[in-house]
């Protein structure tokens, strides 16, 4: 007999799942994403550089693209 902690477990797994999709991503959206990882992990040391950088890809990506 399964517990009900197990089935609450599922039905969160489950929900999670069907809420998830696959989308692709471009590769400038990728280099965002790197970037701001990047950043996060040097906020002992922040670069302006890397700063001025993900705004750079922000202003970019917020443009139309034809």
């Amino acid at each position: 007999m399964h517990s009900k902690k197990n089935i609450t477990n599922f039905a969160i797994q489950l929900r999670n799942t069907e809420h998830m999709k696959r989308k692709l991503i471009t590769e400038k959206e990728w280099d965002l994403i790197a970037a701001l990882r990047n950043y996060r992990k040097s906020y002992h040391n922040q670069s302006i550089h890397i700063e001025l950088y993900i705004d750079q890809l922000v202003d970019e990506l917020k443009e139309k693209e034809d």
